[in-house]
């Protein structure tokens, strides 16, 4: 079930919070805080949450990447390694993947 980038900013402007990261492999995720300001999804560092994304300054996470990124989190769900295609669209896709486990998408 894909939302759309506005319904994602409202949820994030609604209750703004730490988020994890979802390794594929066992290793623990790395938090990071997601909201929304001025239209845009936004993360920074977490927090109240450890270990925390080393995040040096807030980075926006761009409406012209959610849809192929979602594509690649779909797959890359199913096993598919996904990781050279996500990057080639943006170096944020692990605060992505976040977001959308965090929302059950």
């Amino acid at each position: 079930m894909m939302i759309s980038y506005v319904e994602l900013v409202n949820n994030l402007s609604d209750n703004p919070r730490d988020i994890s990261t979802k390794p594929i492999t066992n290793r623990v995720g790395k938090w990071f805080y997601a909201y929304a300001e001025g239209g845009s999804v936004i993360v920074d560092v977490a927090k109240e949450h450890t270990p925390k994304c080393s995040i040096s300054k807030p980075r926006i996470l761009f409406e012209k990447e959610m849809e192929e990124i979602y594509e690649l989190y779909l797959l890359r769900k199913q096993g598919h390694s996904v990781s050279r295609q996500a990057t080639d669209i943006t170096m944020n896709q692990v605060y992505w993947y976040g977001i959308f486990d965090d929302m059950g998408l």
